[in-house]
């Protein structure tokens, strides 16, 4: 199982701007002409270029238009000229981390879910006057308090399969 991925921030619309100079495939200050459509929560995802041929690139800074890069975040690092246009577009990137953070989530609701149904099948089995409170990690649960909220010597560790 694939562990989550980082996920972030869209911009209502994808306002473009453009790159005010030209850049290298190692390049990773560039500079933008209109610093307000770069996504305001950093790091983020923008994409320069359009089509087939475009480059996701990872901004992790922004100070006034000059944007510090991780170049070829998806695909290749390329040459861009003065005023290519760049925005934060919906990546594959997106769609992958939306369905590996899903699915994600999914499996570990359904590891909760088995837990649950073991410890019901232990509860019922326990006095009355016991309580069982416990954490789901590492399938073992923390501890077992009386009716007065003191631990008492004992505990439970549930197995699955």
């Amino acid at each position: 199982m694939a562990l989550p991925s980082s996920m972030y921030k869209g911009l209502v619309n994808s306002p473009e701007t453009t790159l005010t100079n030209n850049i290298g495939t190692t390049d990773t200050l560039i500079y933008v002409l209109d610093p307000a459509r770069v996504p305001a929560i950093l790091p983020n995802l923008m994409t320069i270029g359009t089509g087939t041929n475009a480059e996701t690139i990872k901004v992790t800074a922004n100070d006034n238009g000059a944007l510090t890069v991780i170049r070829g975040f998806q695909g290749v690092a390329k040459e861009w000229l003065a005023g290519t246009v760049i925005a934060r577009n919906f990546t594959e990137y997106d769609h992958d981390a939306f369905k590996v953070n899903i699915e994600y989530l999914t499996t570990q609701l359904l590891e909760l879910q088995e837990r649950t149904q073991i410890l019901e099948q232990f509860s019922g089995d326990l006095s009355n006057e016991f309580t069982v409170y416990y954490k789901l990690y590492d399938h073992t649960s923390d501890l077992i308090l009386d009716s007065n909220g003191d631990s008492i010597n004992a505990r439970v560790i549930f197995a699955t399969k």
